[in-house]
């Protein structure tokens, strides 16, 4: 099943100041959403339905990286990136 992936206008907001720091981070985030289309529950579970993803940025790797707060609605097969 695939699902939608839609973010709230905070995150585009935080996201565009990110990229512009690190523009491998564009790269690494279409790669996120690729992936959260098609299994959105496959990360660190935090609480109902919110789940946390850990993103690596090439000159920081994983630790270093970023993270994304993900809530997967069901009921919508819409995943938001908060």
């Amino acid at each position: 099943m695939i699902y939608k992936v839609r973010s709230i206008p905070e995150f585009e907001k935080e996201l565009k100041k990110l990229v512009k720091k690190s523009p491998s981070l564009k790269d690494e985030y279409f790669q996120l959403v690729q992936e959260l289309k098609s299994s959105p529950k496959t990360r660190m579970p935090l609480i109902k339905n919110c789940y946390k993803i850990r993103i690596a940025i090439k000159s920081k790797g994983k630790s270093g990286g970023g993270r994304v707060i993900t809530h997967f609605a069901i009921t919508e097969d819409t995943v938001f990136l908060l």
